[in-house]
């Protein structure tokens, strides 16, 4: 397996850098998975970007880091691990020793060698680039992979799940403890502010200013129209003032 900035490249065999220091004949003899001789075969398939891996509990699986700053990270929260007890410590002491590299300028190509002991699904991904994926899939007791001559493959809806890697239906999401306390406050503050302006609202003294102008009538009428008036209705009544006229028999 080569991590570099085109992500994960899968390759059935030892990596370059182990078949240049290691003869061919003795490299056919150690380098192997589970009896499966990868160096005989890595000629015809080639390598693979971002694949889904299947290996058996045991089997180790050697990295060629052609760049302190793409490595493999165990992504640790991903839905599709099914071994929350993983220890990928190793995988923590590598970035530590790519973070190291990259700060001195070494570029200089590194391996480096994991041996999956326990059975599960585990997710990678690259340091530079997390949308370059990589799952592994590791068999326990009694279990195989799918298609034991094709453990590498692309990945896939095919693939995944031929190699039984599936997403953990039993997902607890832990509470984002500050956005709940934050939206609790507003909520508080909010409630406060309203009974505050409530409060406010009814003690609150609301004065009216008296009425200083008087009604139409009064400004524009100069005879003053109300009925008890005495001096429009006798002294100036029509009525009265032409009384004789208006009566056929004055006395």
């Amino acid at each position: 397996m080569s991590s570099s900035g085109a992500g994960f490249q899968g390759k059935y065999g030892a990596p370059s850098l182990v078949e240049r220091a290691v003869p061919s004949a003795r490299l056919l003899q150690e380098v192997g998975v589970d009896g499966r001789h990868l160096a005989t075969t890595s000629v015809t398939t080639g390598a693979l970007s971002n694949p889904v891996v299947c290996v058996t509990a045991g089997d180790s699986m050697v990295f060629t880091i052609s760049s302190p700053t793409h490595y493999p990270v165990y992504l640790k929260d991903s839905v599709m691990n099914s071994n929350p007890s993983f220890d990928y410590g190793a995988f923590l002491v590598l970035a530590s020793q790519m973070t190291t590299k990259a700060a001195t300028n070494n570029t200089t190509p590194s391996l480096f060698s994991y041996t999956f002991s326990t059975q599960g699904n585990y997710v990678f991904v690259d340091s530079g680039d997390a949308e370059q994926l990589m799952i592994v899939r590791v068999t326990g007791p009694g279990e195989s992979c799918s298609d034991p001559d094709r453990y590498i493959q692309p990945i896939s809806e095919e693939s995944v799940a031929s190699a039984g890697v599936t997403q953990n239906a039993d997902i607890i999401i832990k509470p984002d403890v500050p956005l709940l306390v934050g939206m609790g406050m507003i909520l508080l503050g909010a409630v406060v502010a309203v009974m505050v302006g409530v409060g406010y609202c009814l003690h609150k003294g609301w004065s009216v200013p008296k009425l200083i102008l008087r009604g139409y009538r009064h400004l524009y009428m100069k005879a003053d129209v109300d009925h008890t008036c005495e001096d429009t209705f006798r002294k100036d009544n029509d009525f009265s003032k032409f009384k004789s006229y208006l009566d056929p028999h004055p006395g």
